[in-house]
């Protein structure tokens, strides 16, 4: 939020501050922020009637953000108390700082950062590095993938209820492809962290690198290239997107994995058609044996259980309506894994929000191969507005010889959000939380 500065009498050009952060980066050396953002969350389940189990817990997340213009710092940890085993647990979220540089568009991460999430054929994992990325878009960990993933299964999750996170295709104006001769790239270096989030966060055995690079060929074909190693694993593969005029997208991606014991090889192809209102997709992946990425392999190492499926299918279509922001979206997903029975799941999903004043979700799920393997989430979403307090004086003071802010603002919002889940094998469980979000930035 951008706040606008207050005249005050007096007051000689440059002022302290402006000398304070001549030595910064001009274009960033405006202002100061401070934000606090936190939730409180209660869970409780009835165990399904085999099951006989009730439990419940309490969570709380605080996380601090603090933007200077030599960057941003953030952290964030989580505590939580579980009824049934009577413990208390205390785990770190996140810590990282990060800069873009606003000349060349370059953007640098020290600390915890989500990458991979490259061609779509390429798994999202985190990893505690460093990362240095440029992009001409939003949204970009490395390089980003036209097309969803097809592995999308019970593809809503109930704890954390965002109607943008809904499962949906991108907007069919072909921004993700690039113009001709531009380039989009990412590289990252550090350590995978396995199961973040949780108590149980822990960091791999072995280093890890991995980048990507984008290339737009011509204004309708993108070519996709990545690289990874991770420990004694070496991971390549390319891949290309294009639009094929009026007839949608289509994406191809094949990469290859060895190590020293073993190999393999992975193909993938997307296609999607339709336009904003009305979307169709279909996707296929094939694996042969042997073939693994950073995360796998690293699991491998610690002897950690883990599902390889040797073939995924997947078909579905998406709309919405126009009235209000709402999203609908059938899937359609055939598993095949590597010497286990296929898996056939049906998913249908549901969104919508009233006027920015009360949302909801539905997502219901089947397995069509097994009867028990069934669930239906339900959520709700209610934002509470937004508080905006100004007053003289400063909160804290970052200017030289403690020369007082002209202005402090603070800006709080909270959402109430619950929601519940019926899965057959695990029974009833009911979310409740208060989720909160404090800005005060000084001038």
């Amino acid at each position: 939020m951008r706040l606008p500065s207050t005249p005050r009498s007096g007051l000689a050009a440059p002022t302290a501050l402006a000398a304070l952060l001549a030595v910064g980066p001009p274009a960033l050396a405006e202002q100061f922020r401070l934000g606090v953002d936190y939730s409180i969350e209660g869970t409780l389940r009835e165990g399904s009637a085999w099951e006989q189990v009730r439990s419940g817990n309490l969570q709380g997340r605080l996380g601090t953000r603090l933007a200077t213009p030599w960057g941003e710092v953030v952290q964030s940890g989580v505590t939580r108390y579980d009824s049934l085993a009577a413990i208390r647990e205390v785990w770190r979220d996140q810590a990282y700082w990060q800069y873009t540089d606003p000349a060349t568009q370059l953007h640098y991460r020290a600390g915890d950062f989500r990458a991979g999430t490259s061609l779509g054929w390429v798994r999202s994992y985190d990893m505690t590095g460093i990362q240095v990325r440029r992009s001409s878009r939003k949204a970009f960990d490395t390089v980003e993938a036209l097309t969803p993933d097809p592995a999308l299964l019970r593809n809503v999750d109930p704890g954390t209820f965002s109607a943008n996170a809904m499962p949906a295709l991108p907007p069919m104006d072909g921004s993700d492809l690039l113009g001709r001769g531009a380039t989009e790239y990412g590289a990252q270096a550090g350590y995978l962290r396995l199961d973040p989030g949780s108590p149980n966060a822990r960091y791999a055995p072995v280093p890890m690198a991995s980048a990507g690079l984008r290339y737009g060929l011509a204004p309708a074909l993108t070519a996709e290239s990545y690289s990874e190693a991770a420990g004694n694993l070496l991971r390549q593969g390319a891949g290309l997107v294009g639009r094929m005029g009026g007839m949608g997208y289509l994406g191809v991606g094949a990469s290859y994995s060895r190590d020293l014991l073993d190999g393999g090889a992975q193909f993938m192809a997307t296609y999607r058609g339709g336009d904003d209102d009305f979307g169709y997709f279909a996707g296929t992946q094939l694996r042969s044996d042997g073939f693994q990425d950073g995360q796998s392999h690293v699991r491998t190492l610690l002897s950690e259980p883990g599902t390889d499926y040797s073939r995924i299918d997947t078909v579905g279509v998406a709309w919405q309506l126009s009235q209000r922001p709402s999203r609908f979206r059938f899937n359609y997903v055939r598993l095949t894994p590597s010497g286990a029975p296929v898996s056939r799941l049906v998913n249908l999903t549901h969104a919508t929000e009233y006027d920015g004043h009360f949302g909801w979700y539905t997502s219901v799920y089947r397995d069509i191969d097994d009867g028990k393997d069934f669930g239906m989430y339900v959520g709700v979403q209610v934002p509470l507005g937004k508080v905006t307090r100004s007053q003289p004086g400063p909160a804290f003071d970052f200017r030289v010889n403690g020369a007082p802010a002209s202005l402090r603002s603070s800006v709080g919002s909270a959402t109430v959000g619950s929601t519940g889940s019926l899965r057959l094998d695990q029974g009833v469980r009911v979310h409740t939380g208060l989720y909160d979000s404090y800005l005060r930035e000084t001038l």
